[in-house]
C-alpha cells in the first residue's frame, strides 16, 4: 500500500520476476500474522483515500478465493486428499519417481516450469501464475499424481496454507466437480 502498487495490482499480479508483481501477503496470511479482514479494511481505506478500481477489487476477490478453499475443505473433508479428488475419478496416474524428481528439481527441460521450481527450492516462494503452470505441467504433461505436487508444495512453500494448497491442486487436476 505504501508504494501505491495496489492501483495496478490487476495488471501486475501474474508477473513472475522481481518483488513488485504480487501483494506478497500470503506468508503473513498463512501464518496468521495478518487477517483477511485487516487486508480488506486496508483496501477499503485505500479506495477511499486514493483510488477504487479493478485492481482493488481483484485483491479482495483473491481473498475470497482463499475463503472458498476453506469452505471446500470443510465441505468435502478428506476427499481433497484422495487420488480421485472430490469427484472420485478413477483415472490411473502414472507412477514415475524419476519424472517427479526431475520436476521437483527443475530439470524437466521446460524452461518456464524449471525456473519456477528452482525459485521454489531457492526461496520458498512461487507466483500464483507459476503455481498454476507447474501444477498443470505435472498433472497433464507428465501424468503424475497431483497429490505429489501438493505434498511438495506443502514441504517447500513459505506461505503454505492447507486449504488453499490442496484446494488449488485438486482444482488444477480437474477433480472438484466444477
Amino acid at each position: 500500500f505504501d508504494d501505491d502498487k495496489l492501483k495496478e495490482y490487476f495488471e501486475i499480479r501474474n508477473g513472475m520476476l522481481g518483488d513488485g508483481y504480487s501483494s506478497k501477503l500470503s506468508p503473513w496470511l498463512a501464518l496468521g500474522c495478518i487477517s483477511p479482514r485487516r487486508i480488506w479494511q486496508e483496501c477499503q481505506r485505500y479506495e477511499a483515500e486514493r483510488v477504487k478500481n479493478k485492481s482493488t477489487y481483484w485483491l479482495v476477490f483473491e481473498l475470497e478465493w482463499r475463503d472458498f478453499y476453506v469452505y471446500l475443505a470443510r465441505t468435502f473433508g478428506d476427499k481433497i486428499f484422495i487420488p480421485g479428488g472430490i469427484t472420485g475419478d478413477k483415472t490411473p496416474w502414472r507412477k514415475s519417481p524419476e519424472t517427479l524428481q526431475k520436476w521437483k528439481e527443475g530439470r524437466t527441460g521446460d524452461q518456464l516450469v524449471d525456473a519456477n521450481m528452482r525459485e521454489l527450492a531457492a526461496t520458498g516462494f512461487m507466483s500464483n501464475r507459476g503455481r498454476q503452470n507447474v501444477a498443470s505441467y505435472l498433472i497433464f504433461d507428465l501424468g503424475v499424481d497431483w497429490r505429489y505436487g501438493a505434498a511438495h508444495f506443502e514441504e517447500h512453500l513459505l506461505d503454505h496454507d492447507p486449504c488453499s494448497n490442496w484446494g488449488n491442486w485438486v482444482a488444477a487436476a480437474g477433480l472438484t466437480g466444477q
